[in-house]
């Protein structure tokens, strides 16, 4: 209860200070993992390469080294990720390519891969977004998992992720079934929560306050029954 009641009156740069440790600390810890992984990774492809060599007959030593292939690139993809993720200067990225990465990472729940089915149409080339790649996955993050989340409450399964160029911005919708209380302002307060635990959700207010530095806007839209995350970026030469 007291970590809850020192959350709520945390102000905004605390609030980035925070949500930058928990990356330092995701990003630190994932690291480790692949590193601890990739020595025995090796020692199976070089012992199933030895084998495909003298066997090129046996069909189960060919899957099981496509198999290690398979985990050493995306090891390798993660690691790229991590890199990128880590850099906190804002550079040029191509929204839909950043949104396919993403659910890619999402994969790893294991919850969202076998039950939740995601519907993407993405306008192709858009105008690049000017945005730190940490802070646009960091948006991603809590809008899919808000959305996973009210969808487990319901017993519903699907996703929508559109992309969009309109009124010379680029637009993100996530939309899924669901509901919102009004007035929709207080959803972005950090002392509100939809929770039963009684802790405060820090997601959406981090949301908007990254947004914030990059001028752009949040709207949630509720409308039968569904509900639209609806980020608005503005275009940077």
């Amino acid at each position: 209860m007291f970590l809850t009641r020192y959350l709520m009156k945390m102000k905004k740069h605390e609030l980035e200070i925070l949500r930058k440790a928990r990356l330092a600390i995701l990003g630190c810890k994932l690291e480790g993992i692949i590193h601890n992984l990739n020595s025995p990774l090796n020692t199976i492809l070089g012992y199933a390469q030895i084998l495909r060599n003298r066997n090129p007959e046996l069909k189960a030593v060919e899957k099981i080294y496509q198999a290690g292939l398979e985990i050493d690139k995306e090891f390798k993809n993660l690691a790229l990720d991590i890199e990128k993720f880590k850099n906190e200067m804002p550079v040029f990225l191509n929204l839909n390519e950043e949104i396919v990465n993403h659910l890619k990472l999402m994969s790893f729940n294991l919850f969202f891969k076998h039950n939740i089915k995601v519907e993407t149409d993405l306008t192709k080339n858009l105008p690049k977004l000017h945005i730190a790649a940490g802070d646009l996955h960091l948006i991603l993050d809590n809008l899919l998992n808000n959305a996973v989340e009210a969808l487990q409450a319901i017993d519903e399964n699907k996703i929508f992720i559109t992309t969009k160029l309109s009124n010379s911005r680029v637009e993100l919708e996530i939309n899924n079934r669901g509901k919102i209380p009004t007035p929709t302002e207080k959803i972005f307060l950090p002392e509100f929560t939809t929770k039963n635990n009684s802790e405060y959700g820090l997601g959406l207010p981090l949301v908007k306050y990254i947004l914030k530095k990059y001028n752009s806007e949040i709207k949630l839209i509720a409308k039968e029954e569904r509900v639209t995350a609806q980020i608005m970026f503005p275009i940077r030469g």
